[in-house]
């Protein structure tokens, strides 16, 4: 696993810049495919992105009983794998995405966050961060309608 600087020049290119939170994370024990259904979603394969203080979330969940302790593994596993991890700068999960978020957009990136928190969301699109969300209707997680310009 990567750790970057907030702002590398890594991490930013053409390529969508999808940043995971933890509760999406936590679907990959669900079945849920999350880099198949962003990358069906946005017709490319993104970036996937992972702050620090996600990371530290899911290592406190490691400590958990059963499920909890089960889906925190297979995402810890998951970003291992397939994100770049970036250092927050605040250590609150929520937090720390949407400074990276914005930061990322005003360096030109196309930065999308994939989370299912409501309020996060909420903030997000008050910013005009596009989201994406599991839509279990869809069974596969979404770009929020009206959120992605690209």
């Amino acid at each position: 696993m990567e750790t970057n600087r907030l702002g590398s020049t890594r991490v930013i290119g053409k390529k969508p810049i999808v940043i995971l939170d933890t509760n999406i994370l936590m679907m990959i024990a669900e079945g849920v495919s999350v880099a198949e259904d962003l990358e069906q979603q946005l017709l490319t394969k993104p970036v996937l992105v992972c702050t620090k203080s996600v990371i530290k979330e899911l290592e406190r969940m490691l400590s958990e009983k059963g499920k909890i302790s089960r889906a925190a593994f297979l995402a810890l596993e998951f970003v291992k794998r397939n994100c770049e991890v970036i250092e927050g700068e605040t250590g609150s999960a929520d937090r720390d995405i949407v400074c990276l978020a914005l930061s990322l957009r005003e360096q030109g990136a196309t930065v999308i966050v994939a989370t299912n928190d409501k309020e996060l969301r909420r903030t997000l699109r008050e910013a005009g961060v596009p989201t994406a969300c599991y839509r279990e209707s869809k069974g596969m997680i979404v770009i929020e309608e009206g959120t992605l310009l690209l």
